[in-house]
């Protein structure tokens, strides 16, 4: 049987046999030589052949020191350069040195009768030397040659006398430290169970919560849920320890002696068969102010260099800054339902492509942007602190009034969720809830736990006000600082009816229109009031006087993002962005008073206490006519650009404004009567830092920005 089988198959066992020979042949005996197809294709090379993955070492020696570097594959079998004494190389300075190699051509080819002494080659610089499988090549680099500029004689050993380009040279003369790798933390992030720092920020201690994420193990052992965006800066920070420079051992230990600020990290690794990491950091580098010094300890061999000082800000984040008070981790876009439910009432939305679907207390579609609002506030959530030592039964959690769950996008079922348990409302103003995935206790304002609680009002459309601002006839705004009314005529031109005594500015008239007259909510909070919102004393009123009738608004107390607020003719509590707020609250009052035409100002007088300046156009043949055109033509130029950022209020200064001693006070002579400006004290408006002025005949208190003042104070 088994020779018909052999007689049968003869054909194909000597096929597989004499494959298996030349295979052996081909490894053993011809990787070893360069065949005649490889050499007519890299006649120009300096190498005759070159195959990259056969690579095993490359030693280059210059000038007395030898980099050893050789190849090693692990047992994922990813391949990597390693230099003497076991030291990770940079790869990419290994591969772009390989590439100089494999491209590198001849400039010119030299007559072997030319001295070799004379070339530099007898005793040469730089020696080359790369292993590839069965073959080595040696190149060796003498003295440099009169042309191309920057160019050397050099030698392949057995391939004769060369002349090679400046690239070449420089690429194989780098010192050792061109090869180092310049990466000081070993483990990524990923790959540790555990991260602990020591010193500058205080200790903290890093673990993996059983919910997969990282967690920051407090003082009496709990361990809670890192920030996100905290631990990402971190994670940043530890990607950018990396070498600007190399040091030595001993003087890195000396400056961390020295240091005052510094700090230790520890890295456990996931897989126990791997050392451990520790890494100190800070003080002055040696040679690099603008470093740090560090020094990698373990795992050998050690490893001084110079890192950036930025660093060490994020590194040395104090644990309170770490702890996550956001009741949920997950971002909008990575939510994919959302779900509250108390005894009363059941809301639950999910992703439906770019957009919401209501599922419960009906089916719907949700705005988008409704939908990605909420998602937005629940997102934004935060406690005011982590607690601990209260039972469960004392804040209502035993049977919680409400639960909020959120399903990050995943794999339907299995996706991953994040839950919150809220508690009774307690004695002291505040809330507790419960975060199922790290067992947190937080404390919540009110305003925070109201979010949690299910209501149709959540998914509201953000419309407050939608009406075409030139259906507006007028606008009247009681604010806290601001009591103003705006009228605007059938041309849509504005006035001012009250402060009668100021002209109106256009631009910030419509901005105020606009912004009541399309009014959005940061969101809804409650169907009505229930007397927590502080509308019963309303601190600011807004009315809207449209062709049908009057729209007015109140706002209450301040809460995270705004105020809220209720529009008087309709149910519903809301959020009124602050932004929204400042802009209705922005007087709308001609900003120019103080803006000059330069054609009319003949002299500029400024006085700063007993210092007194006189500009003015110099006569004919003045000696220091330039100088003092230029001196006016500077004081003119600002005056002419000192718009206003705003008022500040109507009527008489106010103690400390600065008018009692003015910064400078500048009188503007024109054909037509003076104007003098009185500048103040400087302070800060609208987020800009201002000087506070008043200008002669206008009872009032403006701000002008401090940059378009400055060139004022800077003349003699």
């Amino acid at each position: 049987m088994w020779g018909r089988f052999v007689r049968r198959h003869v054909v194909s066992v000597a096929i597989v046999v004499l494959t298996a020979v030349l295979a052996t042949y081909l490894y053993f005996v011809d990787s070893g030589r360069v065949s005649s197809g490889e050499a007519d294709l890299r006649k120009r090379n300096l190498f005759k052949a070159f195959r990259r993955a056969d690579i095993t070492e490359l030693t280059i020696e210059n000038d007395g020191d030898v980099i050893r570097i050789t190849r090693r594959t692990d047992d994922a079998g990813d391949s990597l350069y390693y230099l003497d004494g076991g030291e990770l190389a940079d790869q990419s300075a290994v591969d772009k040195t390989l590439s100089v190699l494999e491209f590198a051509t001849a400039e010119r080819h030299l007559d072997e009768t030319i001295d070799r002494h004379g070339m530099g080659l007898e005793a040469p610089k730089t020696r080359v030397t790369l292993s590839m499988g069965q073959l080595t090549f040696r190149l060796t680099i003498g003295a440099p040659a009169p042309a191309p500029a920057g160019a050397a004689y050099a030698e392949v050993l057995g391939e004769g006398r060369v002349v090679i380009a400046r690239d070449v040279v420089t690429e194989l003369t780098r010192p050792r430290d061109a090869y180092r790798s310049k990466t000081l933390v070993p483990y990524l992030s990923s790959n540790l169970s555990e991260l602990r720092f020591d010193g500058a920020g205080g200790p903290r201690r890093f673990v993996i919560g059983r919910w997969g994420g990282w967690a920051l193990v407090l003082d009496d052992g709990r361990n809670v849920r890192v920030d996100r965006e905290a631990l990402d800066r971190l994670l940043t920070s530890l990607a950018d320890v990396r070498a600007e420079a190399f040091t030595t051992e001993a003087d890195a230990a000396r400056a961390l002696s020295a240091a005052t600020y510094k700090l230790r990290m520890t890295m456990i690794p996931r897989d126990t068969s791997h050392p451990r990491a520790v890494l100190d950091i800070g003080g002055e580098c040696p040679g690099h102010a603008e470093d740090v010094a560090a020094l990698r300890s373990e795992p050998a061999p050690k490893k001084p260099a110079c890192v950036p000082k930025g660093v060490m800000d994020s590194l040395s984040m104090p644990a309170a800054r770490l702890v996550d008070l956001h009741l949920f981790s997950l971002r909008p876009d990575e939510m994919e339902e959302i779900a509250l439910a108390s005894d009363r009432q059941k809301l639950d939305v999910v992703r439906a492509g770019t957009g919401w679907h209501l599922r419960s207390p009906a089916e719907g579609i949700v705005d988008n942007e409704v939908g990605q609002g909420f998602a937005r506030t629940l997102h934004d959530l935060t406690g005011e602190e982590i607690v601990a030592g209260k039972a469960p039964e004392s804040v209502g959690l035993v049977s919680p009034r409400a639960t909020a769950k959120i399903t990050r996008v995943g794999a339907g079922d299995d996706a991953p969720s994040e839950v919150i348990e809220l508690g009774s409302d307690m004695a002291d103003g505040f809330v507790y809830a419960r975060r199922q995935m790290d067992g947190a206790l937080l404390r919540l304002t009110r305003d925070a736990a109201r979010t949690l609680v299910p209501s149709g009002f959540a998914l509201r459309s953000r419309k407050v006000i939608d009406e075409p601002v030139g259906h507006v006839g007028r606008i009247s705004i009681e604010g806290t600082y601001v009591r103003q009314v705006l009228r605007r005529s059938g041309s849509g031109v504005w006035t001012l009816e009250e402060p009668k005594s100021f002209a109106v500015d256009p631009g910030l008239a419509a901005d105020v229109a606009e912004a009541l007259a399309q009014l959005r909510a940061d969101r809804w909070v409650a169907d009505g009031d229930d007397g927590s919102f502080g509308l019963a004393e309303p601190r600011a009123k807004y009315e809207l006087e449209l062709e049908g009738g009057v729209i007015r608004v109140e706002t209450g107390r301040a809460t995270s993002g705004g105020v809220f607020a209720r529009r008087t003719d309709k149910e519903g509590v809301f959020v009124l962005p602050k932004a929204v707020e400042r802009t209705l609250e922005t007087w709308a009052v001609d900003r120019s008073y103080f803006m000059v035409d330069p054609t009319e100002v003949q002299q500029i007088r400024i006085d700063r206490g007993a210092h007194h300046l006189s500009l003015e156009p110099a006569g004919p043949g003045s000696p220091d006519a330039g100088a003092a055109a230029e001196r006016f033509e500077i004081a003119r130029r600002s005056i002419a650009e000192a718009r206003a950022e705003g008022l500040v209020h109507p009527g008489a200064p106010r103690k400390g404004e600065g008018f009692d001693k003015p910064a400078m006070t500048l009188t503007i002579v024109r054909a037509s009567s003076p104007i003098v400006i009185s500048i103040g004290r400087g302070d800060a408006f609208r987020d800009t830092n201002v000087f506070y002025v008043r200008r002669n005949g206008i009872d009032a208190t403006f701000a002008i920005a401090q940059a378009k003042l400055r060139p004022l104070f800077d003349l003699d």
